[in-house]
């Protein structure tokens, strides 16, 4: 058996504490049961991350990072980035059920944010139906997205594709995926 790599072993505890803090919340896990699900040593885990609060922000932030979009492109074509942003949001839960649980873990970081400090403003600045409002007003304004409220689309589109993801992490049945179109449905201007 070949020792893990340290970005294998990183992982590992990442992957860890996901499942962990998915179950448990913050408060209710301990690096104890990380390491515990990890099936390492409790001191190994600090070679890797300084504490509990270190794995749970570096959650965050991978979390973030799948938020980030062009804004410009969006802008361009925003029916497209819409129904990429569904397309593979769907084919990430599908492929990957580790996926279903970040989509869960960072709706629960949402409800708690101020847990840790690092992860607050990180939290508070990538809002991604905040972020979307422009991208929905520029569909509007060219007539391919339906009237409304911006905020109250985005967040029913986003909302959409969250509760999706959430359920297929708990029932694991990837041939319960529904069509991407469908979400674009909620968004797309009845004119079309």
């Amino acid at each position: 058996m070949s020792a893990l790599t340290a970005d294998q072993r990183r992982r590992q505890y990442l992957t860890a504490a996901l499942r962990e803090f998915v179950a448990k919340g913050y408060h209710g896990t301990s690096t104890r049961s990380i390491c515990a699900t990890a099936g390492t040593s409790p001191g190994l885990l600090f070679h890797y991350f300084a504490s509990k609060e270190a794995l749970y922000d570096e959650l965050v932030s991978l979390g973030c990072r799948h938020l980030a979009f062009d804004l410009d492109e969006a802008l361009a074509d925003p029916l497209a980035f819409f129904h990429h942003s569904a397309e593979s949001s769907l084919a990430m839960v599908r492929e990957n059920p580790e996926a279903a649980l970040m989509f869960t873990f960072m709706t629960s970081a949402q409800r708690s944010i101020g847990v840790t400090p690092g992860s607050a403003e990180l939290l508070r600045s990538h809002n991604i139906a905040v972020l979307s409002v422009p991208v929905i007003e520029a569909g509007q304004a060219s007539g391919a997205i339906r009237d409304g409220d911006p905020l109250a689309l985005s967040i029913a589109f986003w909302g959409a594709i969250q509760g999706i993801a959430e359920d297929l992490g708990i029932r694991t049945d990837t041939a319960c995926v529904p069509d991407p179109s469908w979400l674009l449905d909620i968004l797309r201007s009845q004119d079309l």
